[in-house]
């Protein structure tokens, strides 16, 4: 990510988190059931974002939070993965409109970051999404 993207990202959410209800609510609705109940979900993704946005310019910190977010969730899927960043995407253009193209870049490059490192450590091919 270039430090413009991290910018971004920065900013976005802590522009966000001045909605923290409306955002929690946002992503809740966009999640499907799974064997973790919704509420609980949206709060795992918003606290790793939390967590995560902090340490997108210090590279050698991210591992260490992937590790530390991995031990709060189940084994996960692809499905629920993408399912997760969907759910924040959406819970972000709730409740600050739609983002500029540069924004939803940085978004998809920090939660693909983000996604392969903690895929490593609670992915799960074999169950069913």
């Amino acid at each position: 990510m270039t430090p413009y993207q991290i910018d971004e990202v920065v900013r976005s959410w802590q522009a966000a988190c001045e909605h923290r209800d409306a955002l929690r609510g946002a992503i809740t609705a966009h999640l499907p059931e799974d064997s973790m109940p919704v509420q609980d979900r949206a709060d795992w993704i918003l606290h790793t974002v939390d967590r995560f946005h902090l340490v997108l310019a210090t590279p050698h910190l991210m591992a260490t939070t992937a590790i530390e977010m991995a031990a709060l969730r189940h084994a996960v899927t692809s499905c629920e993965l993408r399912s997760d960043k969907q759910a924040l995407m959406f819970g972000l253009e709730t409740v600050l409109g739609p983002l500029s193209e540069e924004c939803t870049l940085a978004w998809h490059r920090a939660c693909g970051l983000f996604g392969d490192l903690i895929a490593e450590l609670i992915f799960n091919p074999f169950r069913n999404c």
